[in-house]
C-alpha cells in the first residue's frame, strides 16, 4: 500500500506541474477523495495540498484524477467505452501524424482514453457516439471537457501506451501560412505582433519569417518551450519575461519576445 501510494503521489507531483489539476480518487467511486473538490474546478490545487492528501489516510486515495478543462491549459479527454469497440476504427480516420502526437491510455475495462489540449477554450462533456440495444442505450464515445473528471494511470487498471500524461499535446495548432496572412494584413515589416496565448507558436513563426517584432505569453510552460524552440529554429533571437500580476494568476504571465 505505501508503494502504491508513494507511484500515485509522484504521478501527481508530475502532473500538477505540466499544470493539470490533479486530484487523488477513489477508483471504485470514480470520484476524488477530497472535500468539496468542484473548487478545483477554478483552481490548481497547490504542491502542499497534493502532499498532504496522499500522506493523509483518512483520504485512503487508491487512483488519481485530472479535472480538465481551462483549469488544466484547456485539458480534453475522448473516452472510447464498450471495451473500445470504435477506437480502432477511429484512429485509421484521423491520420498517422496526428495520432502519433496523442497521449493514450487503455483502461480498467479495455477502452481507452486519448488526451490532448487545446488552444482556445472547450465546451462541456459531449456523447459523439451512441448505440441502441433494445431498450438500453450504450455510449461508445463520448467527450470530458469543461469540468469533466477521469482516473488516469498509474492507477490500477489504467496504463498509459502512448506518450506522456505529463505532457500532454496541442494538436490543434493552426499553419503557419494562415497566420501568415493575418499579419500581412494587418501590420508592416518591424511592427510589433502579440499574442497573448502563443499555443503551440504558428504567429511567431509567421512574424519572423515576415520580418516582424514578435511577443507572446502564456500561462502554460509547455507552451512557452514548444513556442522557444520553434522561434530559434526559425532564426530568432528569443528573450524571456515575466508580467507583473494578474487576477486569477497569482505568479503572472510568463511571456517570450524577439
Amino acid at each position: 500500500m505505501i508503494l502504491e501510494q508513494d507511484s500515485l503521489h509522484s504521478a501527481a507531483a508530475d502532473y500538477l506541474a505540466a499544470g493539470l489539476c490533479v486530484l487523488p480518487a477513489r477508483r471504485v467511486e470514480k470520484r476524488p477523495a477530497v472535500d468539496r473538490w468542484s473548487q478545483f474546478g477554478k483552481r490548481l490545487p497547490t504542491e502542499a495540498e497534493v502532499s498532504a492528501w496522499f500522506a493523509n489516510p483518512r483520504n485512503q486515495p487508491d487512483a488519481v484524477c485530472i479535472v480538465c478543462g481551462q483549469v488544466s491549459g484547456n485539458g480534453e479527454m475522448i473516452d472510447f467505452d464498450a471495451g473500445g469497440e470504435l477506437f480502432d476504427a477511429w484512429t485509421q480516420r484521423i491520420g498517422s501524424d496526428l495520432l502519433a502526437r496523442l497521449v493514450i491510455e487503455t483502461t480498467q475495462r479495455d477502452g481507452r482514453h486519448v488526451y490532448y489540449r487545446c488552444d482556445q477554450e472547450i465546451c462541456g462533456n459531449m456523447k459523439l457516439s451512441q448505440r441502441r440495444d433494445g431498450e438500453k442505450i450504450t455510449t461508445l464515445i463520448e467527450t470530458r471537457g469543461e469540468g469533466g473528471l477521469i482516473l488516469c494511470a498509474p492507477t490500477a487498471g489504467y496504463e498509459i501506451v502512448q506518450g506522456d500524461l505529463s505532457s500532454p499535446p496541442r494538436p490543434t495548432e493552426k499553419p503557419v501560412e494562415v497566420s501568415e496572412i493575418l499579419i500581412r494584413q494587418s501590420s508592416q515589416p518591424g511592427e510589433v505582433v502579440l499574442d497573448p496565448f502563443v499555443g503551440a507558436g504558428a504567429t511567431g513563426v509567421a512574424a519572423v519569417h515576415l520580418k516582424r517584432t514578435f511577443m507572446g505569453n502564456d500561462i502554460c510552460q509547455e507552451a512557452l518551450d514548444i513556442t522557444r524552440r520553434r522561434l530559434v529554429e526559425a532564426g530568432a533571437e528569443v528573450a524571456d519575461f515575466r508580467s507583473a500580476r494578474t487576477v486569477g494568476s497569482a505568479d503572472g504571465q510568463l511571456g517570450l519576445a524577439l
